[in-house]
């Protein structure tokens, strides 16, 4: 489809989820929560859409901060739920299929902005209700490759 790429395509569990990013939506002011420092030379917005098995589940709005050296810094990650199979909460034993699907995602965009990525670059998911919990979903923006348990 014109102006959707896929960035990631992963088993999570259990299921093919593919992580899909809408190129018209992209450069444009960041929408949701974004709380940005006030150095900030440039803001870009991403738009992401989940789908599990082929059925649209998640929207992932992005906003990526730079500052003037054109080092991304910040990426902030806004998480809705669009379908009722993707669970509310993470609930042990089970895998946080919500986490291991943003890990991915940000490990998609440390590897295309590698040329800009910043030493300290740091991530934040915020969970859009009724999604909540999962607080551990921050930190650098690096690869990340899942370990089994």
């Amino acid at each position: 489809m014109a102006g959707v790429e896929e960035v990631v395509r992963e088993i999570v569990g259990g299921k093919t989820v593919v992580v899909q990013e809408t190129k018209v939506d992209r450069h444009c002011h960041p929408r949701g929560r974004m709380d940005f420092s006030p150095d900030t030379a440039d803001l870009h917005s991403r738009v992401y859409y989940v789908l599990g098995e082929g059925t649209l589940a998640m929207k992932i709005d992005g906003g990526f901060e730079y500052n003037k050296e054109g080092n991304l810094v910040d990426v902030i990650l806004n998480v809705k739920k669009l379908l009722e199979v993707v669970p509310d909460e993470w609930r042990l034993p089970e895998r946080d299929v919500v986490g291991d699907i943003v890990r991915y995602l940000v490990s998609a965009i440390a590897d295309e902005q590698m040329a800009a990525l910043h030493g300290s670059a740091f991530y934040v998911a915020h969970m859009q209700p009724p999604l909540r919990g999962r607080q551990y979903l921050h930190g650098a923006v690096q690869s990340w490759v899942r370990k089994t348990i």
